[in-house]
Order: structure tokens, then C-alpha cells, then sequence
């Protein structure tokens, strides 16, 4: 068993050696993929790992890629760092309005 952590730094899994293959074949781990085997304490990449050997260099023969899936865990970061400045500065704007119509 096997978990990682993914591009949006959240950790997934347990998963089979098996299901580990499936989303190295889908894009979704590479070979840079932090990971950490059952048992241990460390984190470390795929590609140390001799049991992914044939499914990173399968991979590897891809075009180098940003995935869907990396691509909608960035895009979801990146939203969640807007969303609140971006409110503050709507209420901060109506509030100027107020304050202009006021004075």
C-alpha cells in the first residue's frame, strides 16, 4: 500500500502497488510524485521506487504534459487564494461608495 501527495499538496491513498500504476498510466503521479510506502516514515519519489520502474518509463514515452488532473488541482489552489482578497476588495469598494455619498 501506498499513498502520495499530490499537486495540490493534499495526500491520497492507501492504494495497491496495482492502483498506483493506473494513475502513473492516467498522469495523475510521476515520477517526481512524492510518495510513502506502508511502514515507513519517509516521503520520497516515485521514481526510487523499483516496483514503478515499467509504468514511470511507459510514461516517460508521453508528452511532457501538464494533466488534466494537475491542472484542475492548480487551478482549484489558485482560486481558493483569490476568492478571499477578492471580497475584501468588493466590500472595501461599496463601502468607499457609502462613505463618498455620505460625506
Amino acid at each position: 500500500m501506498y499513498k502520495i501527495i499530490g499537486g495540490d499538496q493534499k495526500e491520497y491513498g492507501p492504494v495497491s502497488g496495482e492502483q498506483m500504476r493506473q494513475w502513473i498510466a492516467e498522469g495523475r503521479a510521476g515520477a517526481q510524485t512524492k510518495a510513502q510506502a506502508e511502514g515507513s516514515a519517509d516521503w520520497q519519489p516515485l521514481s526510487a521506487f523499483p516496483e514503478f520502474n515499467d509504468a514511470l518509463a511507459a510514461q516517460a514515452g508521453a508528452p511532457a504534459a501538464v494533466t488534466t488532473f494537475q491542472a484542475e488541482c492548480a487551478r482549484s489552489a489558485a482560486l481558493q487564494q483569490v476568492k478571499a482578497p477578492a471580497i475584501w476588495l468588493m466590500v472595501v469598494g461599496i463601502l468607499g461608495v457609502v462613505m463618498s455619498v455620505l460625506g
